[in-house]
């Protein structure tokens, strides 16, 4: 079982107990408490409602960036870190 946490709106086709396919738009973020911004929390949940490390379930593998796109990614990285910082 998954939760989606901190959304402002859910999407009409979102209902619980319902499969929603990757990429599938759920709604739009917001922000609730001492959030520092908008953002979306999710958490997976065994049967018997522990919180699971998504890393931790089988089939699940971390993804990392091809030794040859690295450099690309780290420069994309720190263009955005400069805008952030500029805001």
């Amino acid at each position: 079982k998954a939760r989606f946490l901190h959304l402002h709106t859910v999407d009409k086709g979102v209902k619980a107990g319902r499969n929603l396919k990757a990429g599938a738009p759920l709604g739009t973020v917001g922000s609730t408490g001492r959030s520092g911004g908008p953002h979306l929390h999710y958490e997976i949940l065994s049967p018997a409602g522990k919180i699971l490390n998504p890393l931790d379930i089988h089939g699940t593998k971390p993804f990392f960036i091809p030794a040859g796109l690295k450099k690309r990614f780290q420069a994309q990285v720190k263009t955005y870190q400069s805008k952030l910082k500029a805001y």
